[in-house]
């Protein structure tokens, strides 16, 4: 069951880097480079540098938010989303699963580089580096998982190179920290 409730992520995540084609969001306000959105309780700061394309919650499913922000030659992009934490999992348990769900992926051919705690204020954060392929794109990926009582939420880079995930990684770890949860 749990699996089920990964299967959303592991789409954004192997769809990551292929433009997702989404509606604008009402609920979303933006000042500066900071992404807010007071449903879920969330906000994060990107670098200016890097545009913004929000997906409104009928694209995705219910309980679901999604904002996509790009390198500015669209090598990399971050990708932040939530939904409701239905299952009541630990960051831990929400990176073994989609392990778990990638490696069970026929289509795909999975590396797991690192997986390991975060040490990010007082949230339960786990993290996960990573390379796939699939379908002649390989992509090179860092998961970050924060779970509350009432959401999950992931924060990942995708980059198409490993030349463009390192050059991005600062940028990636810098908005991490400016996180802000209040629900």
């Amino acid at each position: 069951m749990k699996s089920r409730v990964f299967l959303i992520i592991t789409i954004f995540a192997l769809l990551g880097t292929m433009l997702i084609s989404c509606s604008p969001v009402n609920t979303v306000v933006l000042t500066g480079a900071t992404f807010t959105n007071d449903e879920c309780g969330a906000s994060i700061t990107i670098a200016d540098i890097w545009s913004m394309k929000k997906c409104k919650q009928s694209d995705l499913g219910p309980h679901v938010f999604l904002v996509q922000f790009f390198s500015d030659d669209f090598d990399s992009d971050i990708v932040f989303l939530a939904q409701n934490n239905s299952m009541n999992f630990t960051a831990e348990e929400a990176v073994d699963i989609d392990i778990s769900n990638m490696r069970a992926n026929k289509d795909v051919e999975f590396e797991l580089k690192d997986k390991g705690p975060v040490d990010l204020k007082e949230y339960d954060a786990y993290r996960m580096i990573d390379k796939f392929s699939a379908r002649g794109i390989t992509i090179y990926q860092k998961r970050i998982y924060i779970v509350t009582d009432k959401y999950f939420y992931g924060i990942i880079l995708n980059s198409k190179t490993r030349k463009a995930f390192d050059r991005d990684l600062g940028a990636f770890d810098k908005a991490i920290k400016t996180l802000v949860i209040t629900k």
